[in-house]
C-alpha cells in the first residue's frame, strides 16, 4: 500500500550513487543490495542495507540513504590491507590495518605486502606493523613474519635473514636492528640470523664456513699472542 502510494506520488527509484569503491566488486555490491530502478524508494530500508553490504569482505563500514525523490546513496569505507597471511593449510589471505582477515588471494599474484604465519598473527600484526613505521631501514627489508607466541615475533629480512625479536620493548630492539641496518649487516650473506630478545646484547648466527673463518682467525690471533 505504501509502495503504491510512494510510486504514484512519484518517489520511486531513479538513481543510485555508490561512493569510495575501490577494491570491492561492483558486482558484489549490486547483488548485495538487491534494488532496482522503479522501485518506490520507502521500500528501502537503509539498515538493512547497510547490513549487507558491510557483510562483503572489502567493505568495513556503509552509510546508507535516502535521498528524496529519487536517490539512493551510498558511501563505503573500505578495508585497508597491510599484510598477507598465510595458514595452516597453505592458504594465503589478505589481513586488513584492524587485524581483521579480508578475503583469500591468488597463490602467486604479486603484492606488496609481506606475508605472516601463525594462528594469531592476522590480530597481531598492526601493532608489529605500527612499531616498523618507526624504523624504515628494518621496515623496507621485511619480507616476512612469524608469530611465534603471544607477543613475540621473528622477521625475515631480504628473504633470508632471520630475526628474532623479544615479546617485550620491540622498540629498543628494532632501534638497535635499525642501526645494524645502517651500519649494513643485512647485506653480509655469511650472517644468517640475528637474536637481539636480550636488552643491550646481540647475538650473530653465521653460515658453517663463515664461522670456520672465524674460528680460525681467532687461532692466529692467540698463537701470535703467545
Amino acid at each position: 500500500m505504501w509502495g503504491d502510494a510512494t510510486a504514484k506520488m512519484g518517489l520511486s527509484l531513479d538513481e543510485i550513487i555508490v561512493e569510495g569503491r575501490s577494491q570491492a566488486s561492483s558486482i558484489d555490491i549490486a547483488e548485495a543490495l538487491q534494488v532496482e530502478k522503479g522501485m518506490p524508494i520507502f521500500e528501502l530500508d537503509p539498515h538493512e542495507l547497510r547490513d549487507r553490504l558491510e557483510a562483503l569482505p572489502w567493505v568495513r563500514s556503509a552509510i546508507v540513504e535516502r535521498r528524496l525523490p529519487h536517490t539512493l546513496y551510498v558511501r563505503l569505507m573500505e578495508r585497508v590491507p597491510v599484510a598477507l597471511w598465510q595458514d595452516a593449510e597453505q592458504r594465503t589471505h589478505l589481513v586488513d590495518d584492524r587485524g581483521v582477515v579480508i578475503k583469500e588471494v591468488t597463490t602467486g599474484k604479486s603484492h606488496s605486502f609481506f606475508v605472516v604465519t601463525g594462528k594469531d598473527a592476522p590480530q597481531a600484526v598492526p601493532a608489529l606493523i605500527k612499531e616498523l613505521d618507526r624504523y624504515p631501514l628494518v621496515k623496507v627489508l621485511v619480507t616476512g613474519a612469524s608469530y611465534v607466541s603471544s607477543h613475540q615475533w621473528e622477521l625475515i629480512l631480504n628473504g633470508r635473514l632471520h630475526i628474532k625479536l623479544p615479546d617485550k620493548d620491540l622498540g629498543r630492539a628494532l632501534a638497535k636492528l635499525q642501526e645494524f641496518g645502517a651500519s649494513g649487516y643485512f647485506e653480509k650473506s655469511d650472517i644468517l640470523s640475528i637474536d637481539v630478545r636480550i636488552p643491550d646484547r646481540a647475538f650473530f648466527y653465521l653460515t658453517q664456513n663463515a664461522a670456520e673463518r672465524r674460528k680460525g682467525t681467532m687461532k692466529k690471533k692467540e698463537t701470535k699472542a703467545s
